[in-house]
């Protein structure tokens, strides 16, 4: 059975005025009105539209039982237009809902078609992409918890691989619908003019025709091309709105344009979509206050298939070590009026923004509008060395700041002798304590080791018997002795380099930074774990594990530090201030599993931001990671809690781009 056009009416937090559905809070719902196709127990295959000027959030699927409870369902954000969520209506629904968007305002979205989808055909997928995975949903099927079976089926069918780009946006992708779903919100008569600079002094002729070609086909109509150099010209159309001026003088005049304009340096042969000029119109439209937009790229890669560059939200230290912004970027004049000649002077030579300019951006107006806005003529570019950064014990040592490193630990005397052994061997700074918490260890091993630190000046124990609570024993270690930050750290780790306390130390005091991490390796030299995604998996997963410990990860994160929404607690350093005025871990609620995440995002909320240092490298002796999302049970009453007070976070994770798969742990699509 398929269906199109599937009714939706206000729920929740939504209006309609003048026909046109208006969010009144930051989580809107709509009510899919009953029909056939939507039967309990049935797999069905949702494809469903968002305008093209509302940014993409990924949309929340809610089946509601009769008891008032409900599952909810993070599906991918439609990045290219239109996208599709394939899953199963659970047996025990009586009315489902959607929540489209998280942002207030106006939006435009619909359920294009509603289709029913076999098992048999999802597994026959499965079993080409995760066998593993396919298996176990068939297996849980079969004993008679679906649930799990759901979940398992998931992680093997919810994803796509890069390799697949062309293929994945052919299904996706939609023309514009101008009187329809995109209708234009704003005015664009006098909307922001949007200039484009082209340097034309070496441009091969060609490439410039297929610019020029790709702007004409533009549903916006108000931009401009300025040609910065170049004598040999006159082949190219004539057009009102392409103009050409001297190389030498280009930065001056981009900074000299009227207000209400933006300025976008790209390269001949760049292809903007035919819908990229309108998007930052009415972006800049919705938001006066933003200054910076930036949107996706493609790319010609290996023969000359298109790959895609999906960019996070605004990570100054990524932009700063591995520049990201690259050429689908947009600045109000008045941002270049500040900018010295030559860096207006590098903008338009390399269509880049220059590394000493972006650093200086306020972080609240840089806004990425997360869709593929051009398709870029060249490669994209080698990330090269990252700038010189002060010496990491410089930093650390301003003041002589204290670290106190807490592990928790049972009867583990073997791994934690290890751990404690790569300490004293290993770490460079100097001005550290440790304080082993003991959850009732009985093993005679553990005795004697605490025995052997009895009156030490650097390491003590404290005592806390009990049932175990991770976030209790590290509270307690944190309130027991001052210092300027505390390092929580796993009794399977071992310590690689001999600057991680200094860099850790160095983050954590940074006046912007939340949780510090580092670069875990499993035992055989994979990543176990490089920052925690928000979403995958349901909660918050390693995202890039299983990787080997020379992968780049996306957009090189694995070379530089860079802003991340989670850290794992087997290497989490934080100031002790900002700990303590969040209140620690939250031992109540989350006494073992997503502490570590919650804390997180408590400090996020408070505008600190955590972050991953890679050059912080450790072991970790426990299993690898994977087959990380099979971890954590799919009912945990810590899970649902950690769901429902951070819904907003993990439906959205500013650092993990919404057209990415919460299935897969490696880049993908959703």
């Amino acid at each position: 059975m398929n269906t199109t056009g599937l009714t939706l009416s206000p729920e929740a937090g939504v209006e309609r005025r003048d026909g046109r559905f208006v969010a009144t809070s930051t989580e809107p719902w709509l009510r899919i009105e009953p029909h056939a196709a939507l039967q309990p127990g049935k797999i069905v295959k949702f494809v469903y539209r968002l305008s093209l000027w509302d940014e993409p959030a990924r949309p929340v699927f809610r089946f509601w039982t009769s008891d008032g409870n409900w599952r909810d369902q993070i599906a991918p954000g439609p990045i290219a237009g239109a996208a599709i969520w394939t899953g199963r209506i659970p047996t025990e629904t009586v009315r489902i809902s959607v929540s489209p968007t998280n942002r207030p305002g106006r939006f435009d979205f619909d359920l294009e078609s509603v289709s029913r989808v076999s098992f048999g055909a999802l597994a026959a997928k499965g079993l080409r992409r995760r066998p593993r995975a396919t298996l176990r949903a068939v297996l849980a099927g079969r004993i008679g918890t679906p649930l799990e079976s759901d979940v398992h089926l998931e992680r093997a069918i919810g994803f796509t691989p890069f390799a697949s780009y062309q293929a994945w946006q052919r299904a996706r992708a939609r023309p514009i619908d101008i009187a329809g779903i995109d209708a234009p919100r704003s005015d664009w008569t006098i909307a922001a003019k949007i200039h484009l600079v082209v340097d034309a002094a070496t441009a091969n002729l060609d490439e410039l025709a297929a610019t020029i070609a790709a702007l004409r086909a533009q549903a916006y109509p108000h931009w401009r091309l300025h040609l910065a150099g170049g004598n040999d010209l006159d082949d190219l159309p004539a057009d009102p709105r392409i103009g050409r001026l001297p190389r030498e003088s280009a930065a001056a005049m981009l900074r000299a344009l009227p207000g209400n304009s933006f300025i976008g340096a790209i390269q001949a042969g760049d292809a903007p979509y035919p819908y990229a000029l309108a998007a930052v119109a009415e972006a800049a439209a919705r938001s006066p206050e933003t200054q910076v937009f930036y949107g996706d790229e493609d790319v010609h890669g290996a023969g000359r298939k298109r790959v895609p560059v999906l960019k996070p939200g605004w990570s100054p230290l990524l932009q700063t070590n591995r520049p990201y912004l690259g050429h689908a970027a947009f600045l109000r004049r008045e941002i270049l009026v500040d900018w010295t000649d030559a860096e207006a002077a590098a903008f338009v030579a390399s269509a880049e923004i220059p590394r000493n300019a972006a650093a200086r951006f306020a972080p609240d107006k840089v806004h990425s509008l997360r869709r593929v806005l051009l398709t870029r003529a060249a490669p994209w570019p080698d990330a090269g060395p990252p700038p010189p950064e002060p010496s990491p014990a410089a930093i650390a040592l301003a003041g002589n700041p204290a670290a106190l490193i807490i592990i928790p630990t049972r009867d583990q005397a073997l791994l934690l002798s290890r751990c404690l052994a790569s300490i004293f061997s290993t770490t460079s700074f100097n001005n550290f304590s440790i304080i082993i918490v003991d959850n009732g260890s009985v093993e005679p091993e553990a005795q004697q080791l605490f025995k052997a630190f009895r009156g030490d000046r650097i390491v003590s124990v404290l005592r806390c018997p009990g049932p175990f609570n991770h976030s209790s024993l590290c509270n307690a270690a944190a309130a027991r002795r001052k210092a300027d930050v505390l390092v929580f750290l796993s009794e399977a780790t071992e310590i690689l380099a001999p600057d991680w306390l200094d860099r850790l130390v160095a983050h954590a005091l940074s006046p912007d930074a939340g949780a510090v991490g580092a670069l875990i390796l499993d035992r055989g030299r994979r990543i176990f774990d490089a920052g925690l995604a928000l979403g995958i998996g349901g909660d918050a997963r390693p995202f890039g594990a299983g990787a080997a410990a020379g992968s780049p990860g996306w957009l090189s994160r694995n070379e530089a530090a860079h802003e991340v929404s989670g850290v794992s607690k087997a290497c989490l350093a934080v100031a002790r201030r900002k700990f303590m005025l969040v209140g620690g871990f939250d031992a109540e609620h989350l006494p073992v599993e997503h502490n570590d995440s919650d804390l997180c995002l408590k400090l996020a909320e408070r505008g600190w931001t955590a972050r991953i240092d890679p050059k912080v490298r450790l072991l970790h002796a426990g299993p690898d990671r994977r087959d990380a999302l099979q971890h954590g049970r799919a009912d945990s009453p810590q899970r649902a809690w950690f769901q429902a007070r951070w819904f907003g976070a993990l439906r959205d994770d500013p650092f993990f781009h919404p057209g990415l798969s919460l299935s897969s742990l490696d880049a993908a699509f959703g």
